[in-house]
């Protein structure tokens, strides 16, 4: 079964969600490589380097599910998604028997500018106050550990993410340029990023994630261009 059958069925039984109106939106993708980047529904890959993460050497057939989409139908009751964090795709492929080359990746992706000490800025809500002290690497964090909870407390996606090989939470990230001139003097781009891809490169840098590793996943987090590569 696919997971958009998972979440459309299962899921919403689990937890007692009114399925008037809701649909998984969802692609197959036979793609070698492929972007994936922010966007509303209907979602749909983007060619290399024009996304915020890099996905290369796939030689599955990959489901690609907009988990953020999901949860934001997901309004009868009320309660359910109300401040329940959810990361922005679910990645899987097709196999779900335990076969070798077979992958389950939660993403979250963002974008900083200039440098990666901008991830870290605090982010505050509109009266000032402190939301994620650690910005967007804690608030991406959150976003993951808790939208792999709540996917693994129902037990048939349970199931068929421990049936995967390769089981992952990325945080994917881009750093953007400077409009100012000046500023693009004082920080040279390509000096971030051969930083950034050389931590990064080609798998992500493994973070320790006891809230992600408990569940039998590992925690990465990299930076475009680096890519994550599913061989």
């Amino acid at each position: 079964m696919r997971l958009r059958e998972l979440l459309e069925k299962q899921f919403v039984q689990f937890y007692g969600i009114s399925t008037q109106g809701i649909t998984a939106d969802s692609i197959i993708s036979h793609e070698k490589e492929f972007d994936l980047d922010d966007m509303s529904s209907p979602i749909h890959t983007v060619p290399v380097g024009e996304g915020k993460l890099t996905i290369k050497d796939n030689d599955t057939s990959l489901e690609i599910v907009h988990y953020e989409d999901f949860i934001n139908q997901c309004k009868k009751p009320q309660s359910f998604a109300r401040g329940r964090k959810r990361c922005d795709y679910i990645i899987c492929s097709n196999t779900n028997d335990g076969s070798c080359n077979s992958h389950i990746i939660l993403a979250e992706l963002t974008s900083a500018l200039g440098n990666r000490d901008h991830l870290l800025m605090p982010i505050k809500d509109s009266a000032g106050n402190v939301l994620f002290p650690e910005g967007k690497i804690e608030k991406a964090t959150l976003q993951l550990q808790e939208s792999l909870h709540t996917l693994m407390s129902v037990p048939e996606i349970s199931d068929m993410f421990k049936s995967m090989e390769d089981r992952q939470c990325v945080m994917a990230y881009k750093l953007t340029r400077y409009n100012d001139v000046k500023k693009r003097l004082e920080h040279p781009m390509n000096r971030y990023l051969s930083i950034e891809s050389t931590e990064t490169r080609n798998h992500g840098a493994l973070i320790p994630n006891p809230e992600i590793n408990k569940y039998g996943f590992l925690y990465r987090r990299i930076c475009q261009p680096a890519y994550l590569s599913l061989k």
